[in-house]
């Protein structure tokens, strides 16, 4: 890549009420020199159901491109998380998955996670 002039701007928010939280945040990175960029769009939403049980979704597109248009591509990933604790003792699960991984396309991936832990 192109060492050169870099231009980054980023506009984000979020909204919390109750036990909802929302955000949303917009962001692009062009290199000037080298005259490509990334532009990412990312948003999620958690509720925290009782004190023990949160449930929570994010969403992260992107895209890579070139500032004349001659060539994008796009990756997306999105993500489902649950959460439980009692006590010191929590146990997370996710449920993810990614189209386009590293910008190259037809690389889609999917991936769980199942983590416990305890805290003394």
């Amino acid at each position: 890549s192109t060492v050169g002039e870099r231009t980054t701007r980023v506009v984000g928010a979020t909204y919390a009420i109750g036990g909802a939280t929302i955000g949303y945040q917009w962001s692009k990175d062009s290199n000037v020199t080298a005259g490509n960029y990334y532009e990412n769009n990312a948003y999620g939403a958690s509720f925290a159901v009782n004190d023990n049980l949160t449930i929570s979704y994010g969403n992260h597109e992107s895209e890579k491109g070139t500032e004349s248009g001659t060539q994008t591509t796009k990756l997306k990933g999105q993500s489902v998380q649950l959460s439980y604790t009692v006590g010191g003792a929590s146990i997370k699960f996710a449920e993810s998955d990614v189209d386009n991984q590293n910008y190259v396309s037809g690389t889609n991936r999917e991936g769980r996670t199942i983590a416990l832990t305890l805290a003394f």
